[in-house]
């Protein structure tokens, strides 16, 4: 196991301390961010190519069998690619699907790296397919992060509410919004539109903060200043139970599209970041307009 991205990052929480704690043995971590580097898109090309360096050490030394890879992250498109030019087969999780940026070039890029495929539906097989990818090779089987959902263990309620300064009576409002890369100058201006839509209503608000994509710092600055709620990461214990007990989710986190279905919770997913997805009915699409995002919450609670 290599850990790399923003999980090396005190700013966004330090996940790997949560990765050491789950009992993982860690074989590698590889900085991937400076943190005094500027919240650009050359920057996050540079931060791949960090990765794309110095995973390919780990992959000479391990020598692997399998690359098993995921999503559509800078971290794992750069070991997807390294270990196909090291003639390591290369599995990957959730291709196949349409996400609507900079994200979906990634996502099926590392397709045409990878030799074995586990897509989440029939519609991104069959994308996978027309790709010119294998239908052997090919093998459905859903979204992993929908069986951390169901298998997690629960926590009492009050344990929850304690902590968090909470009552899960009244309405409670769980808020990821990350940057759009392809519209990174734009950020500050999607943060501002949704907090004021969350300062109209009568909520509890809890925001986690976004990924490190260009034009995430702008996103940070407004959270910290806004006198809402942010926690910078979570432990998958606390957060699961946080989600099961959140009235929606408001953002344009991928969470939102594959997640809420089985939490049974309406997801107001704002902006074009998870455009042209598959979704379930209880996600409501809205414009990055603060009338129009307090309307699509007032209608989920």
């Amino acid at each position: 196991m290599v850990v790399t991205g923003i999980c090396l990052l005190d700013l966004h929480g330090k996940d790997v301390n949560y990765i050491e704690n789950d009992g993982f043995t860690i074989d590698a971590k590889i900085p991937m961010f400076d943190s005094n580097a500027p919240d650009s898109g050359a920057e996050m090309v540079r931060s791949m190519a960090r990765v794309l360096r110095d995973v390919t050490f780990e992959l000479e030394k391990s020598k692997p069998d399998l690359v098993l890879s995921g999503f559509d992250i800078g971290g794992n498109f750069a070991v997807t690619v390294a270990a196909a030019h090291m003639n390591i087969p290369v599995a990957h999780i959730q291709g196949g699907e349409v996400t609507g940026s900079i994200d979906e070039s990634i996502r099926h890029a590392m397709s045409k790296f990878s030799h074995i495929h586990f897509p989440a539906t029939e519609d991104a097989r069959n994308r996978l397919v027309r790709l010119g990818e294998n239908p052997k090779d090919i093998y459905v089987v859903g979204c992993p992060s929908i069986d951390v959902l169901v298998n997690t263990p629960s926590i009492n309620p009050k344990e929850l509410e304690e902590e968090f300064g909470l009552d899960f009576a009244k309405p409670f409002v769980l808020v990821i919004q990350h940057p759009v890369t392809t519209e990174a100058m734009s950020s500050i201006d999607q943060i501002r539109e949704t907090m004021k839509a969350l300062q109209t209503i009568e909520a509890q608000v809890v925001f986690l903060l976004p990924n490190n994509d260009a034009g995430h710092s702008k996103i940070i600055e407004e959270i910290k200043s806004s006198g809402f709620t942010w926690i910078p990461s979570l432990p998958t214990l606390k957060f699961v139970n946080l989600y099961r007990n959140a009235w929606a989710l408001v953002g344009n986190s991928s969470s939102g599209i594959h997640e809420t279905p089985t939490l049974k919770i309406p997801a107001v997913n704002i902006g074009n970041r998870q455009m042209g997805r598959e979704r379930a009915a209880n996600v409501i699409d809205v414009p990055n307009d603060a009338s129009q995002i307090q309307l699509a919450i007032k209608s989920a609670f």
